[in-house]
């Protein structure tokens, strides 16, 4: 079981020798049990992959390294959304796409989630490791941040004692001393040309400055003139106007103008249970051209996970990112709710709706927001909120 082996290397890593026993059933036996993995603590069993290692870390004096400093909330969500994403592919990532997310993610950062290690690289190895010990030497070029970190993190005190769960050390490509002494070259190179180029924009920003300074009183009084073409002033004298009536526009337009809030359709392509909030479904809604979103939904008491799936829903799109029990969430999705609230149900676009297609109010007309201000007072949603 790939979660088993998640569970084994964050326990392994995140306490000091004897606190958790860690046991390893033979294949035979594991394939005869159908629910092999599970953790017994004072505080009861636990048996879902995600919940384990969600106590384990908390339980860990290294808690605040393992889960984020409770401080920093953007660490703590990307440090959630990467230990969704390995729970929702069953921690055995595999998958063209979903290894690139993991070598993307590490072109620029040492870990996963920045500079120092988190669970996200523990459970993140974990379920690359099936991949890694298969991968060919084509694999390693292609994913060569990936391979990077990994060899990496294989080598760490508190790793690299550690053979749990039938790990065992890879031997990876590692790269040369000669490897990095020409890459630091080439970026000198590169460096130094920008350096040159940003220098040489500033030399003539400086010559043509006084130019335009000894101009601008005569060309205020020749406007139209010979230095200036008829059509030149119009059109410059058009986007003044039209600046002008856009900042006027702003200012007068109601803050509870509906047409404010940018509502998209969307389909849901896929919806987990949070594994930290027994109230929330995380989503990810597909908007067409406008690209894919996560999203978090208090649902849970009133749509089962197989009727939100697969559905068109009406997303309010220009919603401030928020971080909802440490999973970063990108809009809301909207719902219409009995007067007493004992049933809720999802607003729905017409079927042949495109995906991240606008929802207009028949009547009324106004460019959304770009993102909603969430102040006392200024809050469009809290307003027009019946």
């Amino acid at each position: 079981m790939p979660g088993g082996g998640a569970c084994a290397l964050v326990a392994s890593y995140a306490f000091k020798p004897g606190v958790v026993t860690v046991s390893a059933l033979g294949g035979r036996a594991a394939k005869a049990i159908s629910e092999a993995l599970c953790l017994y603590t004072p505080e009861g069993e636990f048996k879902e992959p995600a919940t384990i290692i969600r106590y384990l870390c908390s339980k860990s004096e290294s808690k605040a390294v393992l889960l984020g400093p409770e401080k920093n909330a953007d660490e703590q969500a990307a440090i959630n959304q990467w230990l969704c994403f390995c729970a929702l592919k069953g921690y055995e990532v595999t998958g063209a796409s979903d290894l690139n997310e993991f070598n993307s993610a590490l072109e620029r950062n040492t870990f996963l989630c920045g500079n120092s290690l988190t669970a996200a690289d523990l459970v993140g190895m974990a379920s690359v490791y099936a991949f890694m010990k298969k991968a060919s030497q084509r694999d390693f070029q292609l994913l060569k941040h990936l391979t990077r970190w990994y060899n990496h993190m294989q080598s760490l005190p508190g790793i690299k004692e550690q053979r749990v769960q039938d790990f065992t050390m890879i031997d990876l490509p590692t790269t040369s001393a000669e490897d990095i002494i020409q890459a630091a070259k080439a970026l000198g190179k590169d460096s130094q040309q920008k350096q040159q180029q940003k220098q040489q924009k500033q030399q003539q920003q400086k010559q043509q400055q006084p130019e335009a300074n000894g101009r601008g009183a005569s060309e205020k009084k020749a406007a139209g003139g010979a230095n200036a073409s008829p059509a030149t002033a119009a059109s410059e004298k058009q986007k003044t106007n039209k600046a002008a009536a856009a900042a006027a526009a702003a200012a007068e337009r109601p803050i509870d103008d509906p047409m404010r809030l940018d509502l998209r359709v969307g389909l849901v392509k896929k919806v987990w249970r949070h594994p930290e909030a027994d109230k929330l479904f995380c989503e990810e809604i597909d908007f067409g051209p406008l690209g894919v979103r996560q999203i978090a939904s208090g649902l849970v008491p009133y749509i089962s996970a197989e009727d939100f799936e697969s559905s068109k829903v009406v997303v309010l799109f220009n919603l401030k990112a928020k971080a909802l029990r440490g999973f970063l969430s990108h809009g809301m999705v909207m719902c219409a709710n009995a007067e007493d609230k004992s049933s809720v149900e999802l607003l729905q676009p017409p079927p042949d709706t495109p995906l991240g297609e606008r929802v207009t109010v028949q009547g009324l007309c106004g460019d959304a927001d770009e993102v909603l201000s969430t102040k006392k007072g200024k809050d469009t949603l809290a307003l027009v909120s019946p």
